[in-house]
């Protein structure tokens, strides 16, 4: 995303115990500046720096001794409510995928590869592409039911999709077979709680309220 805004050149450094331990003057002088050659840093208007944890006003004067230009990003707002990474994990945690979608300005994703599952959703009418992430320390919205943009075989379909302890799709309107391939699920939009059911009659009268919900919405 960073480098879709036009930007050259993106560096992720190593998070090691050593590196960890490095206060915000020594990270500014050997990293920043002795290593990458930096003129200027630019810090979140909240942000906290190395091992002290030092806020911006508190770098100013330790940057301008090592000759780096400091510019300090006010905070982004959207409806008079503060944007930070705290307030999108908490609408996440608690299934609150719209306020999470205006507050990072997309719709939050999963990604992963197409895995098999008990294939019980085939034998109703509901086959589900279960999915394995690529990144597993990604956050997973609450549990429940959603509606789900789906991108798989380079085109856009709806569908909804259960998390709890699978995340599983129903991809509407479709029936190729995508065992092994790459899916994202975008959330749009939380339908209701995960739930246990006594029948398989019962969960597929379920499936056909959630899929008339999701049509509606669309």
């Amino acid at each position: 995303m960073i480098k879709s805004l036009g930007v050259d050149r993106v560096e992720v450094l190593d998070f090691s115990k050593d590196f960890a331990k490095m206060d915000a003057e020594s990270y500014l002088r050997d990293i920043v500046k002795a290593r990458y050659g930096a003129t200027a840093v630019f810090l979140g208007y909240d942000n906290r720096l190395g091992s002290d944890t030092l806020l911006p006003t508190e770098l100013e004067p330790i940057a301008r001794r090592l000759a780096l230009e400091v510019v300090i990003v006010p905070p982004a707002s959207f409806s008079d409510m503060v944007v930070s990474s705290t307030k999108i994990r908490k609408a996440l945690d608690q299934g609150e995928v719209e306020l999470a979608a205006r507050l990072l300005g997309y719709d939050y994703s999963l990604k992963g590869a197409v895995v098999s599952g008990k294939q019980l959703g085939r034998t109703i009418g509901f086959p589900t592409a279960n999915m394995r992430l690529y990144d597993p320390l990604k956050l997973i919205p609450k549990r429940g039911v959603y509606l789900c943009g789906v991108e798989t075989l380079g085109h856009r379909y709806f569908g909804m999709t259960n998390v709890g302890d699978i995340i599983e799709t129903h991809i509407f309107d479709f029936k190729e077979n995508i065992y092994g391939l790459d899916l994202s699920i975008q959330f749009k939009k939380r339908l209701r709680d995960g739930k246990r059911f006594n029948s398989v009659d019962e969960l597929k009268e379920q499936l056909l309220i959630d899929e008339e919900a999701c049509r509606a919405l669309l």
